[in-house]
């Protein structure tokens, strides 16, 4: 057979030893000795991967609405635990019938729950004032009785 007929293609094919010089990885076949290591290593332990980072940038941060009255104040913190993944730390009496309620999560979670819990507040009372503090420094978290967290964690 010759090699220009299209019936088999393997009769152009070199047999033999020269056969590993047609192929890809002819270099790694040509002995134990020259094989690549099949294992992958793993990072060291020093080193984090840039997952971790951008799971680290991810800070904490707080929502306030403040309300006249509770009832305006329960429906606001109802929408906002709904409206995003965010934690309801507990409700602030400013005294004068007017409660703050405050919120804590990521930073596009809190302003879109804050958004929302506003909203309700207007609808059923009266809404005083809407306030997120993006990054809060330790002592703020401090007033509150909370630790520095990571969101996620």
């Amino acid at each position: 057979m010759s090699c220009q007929s299209t019936s088999t293609l393997l009769s152009c094919w070199p047999r033999g030893r020269a056969a590993w010089r047609w192929t890809r990885s002819w270099r790694y076949r040509t002995g134990w000795r020259n094989r690549r290591p099949a294992v992958r290593r793993r990072p060291r332990k020093g080193r984090q991967s840039p997952h971790r980072e951008r799971e680290s940038s991810l800070v904490l941060s707080l929502g306030f609405v403040e309300t006249k009255g509770v009832v305006a104040a329960i429906e606001a913190a109802d929408a906002m635990v709904k409206a995003a993944n965010v934690e309801l730390v507990g409700k602030q009496n400013a005294g004068g019938g007017l409660v703050a309620v405050i919120v804590r999560g990521d930073v596009g979670a809190v302003k879109a729950a804050v958004d929302a819990g506003a909203a309700s507040a207007k609808r059923v009372g009266e809404l005083v004032s809407v306030h997120v503090i993006p990054r809060p420094h330790t002592d703020v978290l401090a007033l509150f009785g909370m630790q520095e967290t990571k969101a996620g964690k």
